[in-house]
């Protein structure tokens, strides 16, 4: 009995300690993760203004920040009533209200298809203010959330989530608050949705 005791103590503190080192393990690749991102955007926030300073020095318009009036379209595809006679290109942020819409990939001559914040295959890098906390925006899932946080960030319900800054995208344009929190099953990292500031099929 003694020795079966010894065996079962011996076979938990073999789990613990197998739970330990995975949960470490994962949180080491997830700050790994948020260190090679916070590298990314910062690479790419060089390259915009670099961008900027050629468009300068060749006599072009700086990109443009287009204040939306009108939008439609649905699911994946969506445009709206500006195009190149309207100076709107390729490359233009599309706003509400100061709120970030999308990005324009496509321009006519008196509209232009854009990539918007429910693409499912734009993911943008953020931040959650007032903390400064760096995430990966994403609608992958049919929904809004903020990937690849830390679950040992105090994160609350209600904080704003803005743009970190990269080549489509400069820093600080709002997208939503953090609508709903939990924990993910790894135990590590946070399930953050979020609630947009702006709802893409009521914008008229």
């Amino acid at each position: 009995q003694l020795a079966q005791a010894i065996n079962n103590w011996f076979v938990k503190t073999q789990s613990v300690w197998t739970i330990y080192k995975e949960g470490g393990s994962r949180l080491v690749y997830l700050e790994k993760q948020n260190l090679q991102l916070r590298q990314q955007i910062v690479n790419q926030e060089v390259l915009r203004q670099e961008n900027e300073q050629l468009r300068q020095q060749l006599g072009l318009e700086p990109s443009g920040n287009y204040q939306v009036k009108h939008l439609y379209g649905f699911d994946q595809n969506w445009f709206i009533n500006g195009g190149t006679n309207h100076n709107v290109l390729p490359g233009d942020i599309i706003t509400a209200d100061g709120i970030l819409v999308g990005l324009v990939t496509e321009s006519g001559g008196r509209a232009s298809r854009l990539k918007t914040i429910v693409d499912q295959d734009w993911q943008i890098p953020v931040k959650i203010q007032p903390l400064g906390v760096w995430g990966l925006f994403s609608n992958a899932k049919g929904y809004s959330e903020v990937l690849y946080v830390s679950k040992t960030t105090e994160l609350q319900v209600g904080q704003t989530v803005v743009t970190a800054g990269d080549e489509d995208l400069p820093p600080n344009i709002a997208i939503g608050t953090i609508g709903q929190l939990e924990v993910n099953n790894d135990g590590t990292t946070w399930r953050v949705i979020i609630d947009p500031l702006v709802k893409i099929n009521e914008i008229n």
